[in-house]
């Protein structure tokens, strides 16, 4: 899968507005994990269950798990385990 966003991107970044709406699979957002800031992608939703790699992992209502576009190099959810929604700073809108 090729980057959805590239070096010098110009982004618009929601930080208010989509707390009122609910967070979907696929939407890409920054967040706030172990004191950086990072930008991810929700591969699955609060409350789901998944397998991964032969281990099975139960979301919490409050947590997500991100993946990053590029795979090979990308430090996600794969990592650190599953993100807290309260660590989302913001939904990105728009790039360009």
């Amino acid at each position: 899968m090729h980057p959805t966003l590239k070096n010098n991107s110009l982004i618009i970044v929601d930080k208010y507005f989509y707390k009122l709406f609910e967070i979907k699979r696929g939407d890409i957002l920054i967040l706030s994990v172990r004191d950086e800031e990072m930008i991810k992608r929700i591969a699955y939703l609060p409350g789901e269950k998944m397998e991964i790699e032969g281990h099975e992992i139960n979301l919490k209502e409050d947590e997500i798990y991100v993946l990053g576009d590029n795979p090979k190099e990308s430090i996600d959810s794969r990592n650190y385990g599953p993100v807290k929604t309260n660590s989302i700073v913001g939904k990105i809108f728009l790039s360009f």
